[in-house]
């Protein structure tokens, strides 16, 4: 899908050559457009939102996403519970981690666990037991092989988010394809 920021950012520094390739559903551009006789100047966005709005695109443009495009497929939790007194005060965080991971991987049968390249899990505070890798030792607990890769990522609150921004920008730079994404 295009959305009207690329298509503006796209349409200010294009010259007349890749107009026609860029938009082909365009086919009688209308005279306001300054790009294709001055590649320099600008077009107004009220003129960019009603010439380039998603409903002109042709419904199969609206609709397929890029080969790289990131989507998560399915995800899962673990219930809550207090923190000192709690249902999982005597539950290893790599335990309840791994049954999490294997209750998804039983979900979507049709994903491999051949298939996933890296776990990233997201640890808040990484002491005692919580100090070694424990993507890596959740991942060891599951049927995923072990020649997978496994990382944590500490970056206190924002953990888990960081952990699914590289494996994000991992699927887009086509340097994997299936992820594990977690905290604890």
């Amino acid at each position: 899908m295009v959305s009207l920021h690329s298509v503006a950012v796209r349409c200010a520094t294009s010259t007349r050559s890749v107009w026609p390739n860029s938009l082909p559903w365009l086919t009688n551009t209308p005279s306001w457009v300054p790009c294709i006789n001055r590649p320099r100047s600008c077009v107004k966005w009220p003129a960019m939102a009603r010439a380039f709005s998603v409903k002109r695109l042709p419904r199969y443009e609206r609709m397929s996403l890029n080969p790289r495009d990131v989507v998560i497929v399915d995800f899962g939790r673990t219930p809550m519970g207090r923190s000192k007194g709690g249902m999982h005060r005597n539950t290893r965080a790599e335990d309840m981690s791994a049954h999490l991971i294997s209750k998804l991987l039983e979900r979507n049968s049709k994903v491999d666990p051949a298939e996933v390249e890296d776990v990233i899990w997201g640890c808040v505070n990484q002491t005692l037991e919580q100090g070694w890798n424990i993507a890596r030792m959740a991942s060891l607990l599951t049927q995923i092989p072990h020649t997978s890769a496994a990382q944590t990522v500490s970056r206190l609150c924002g953990s888990s988010m960081s952990a699914l921004h590289t494996a994000a920008q991992a699927i887009m730079t086509n340097n994997g394809d299936v992820f594990v994404i977690g905290g604890v």
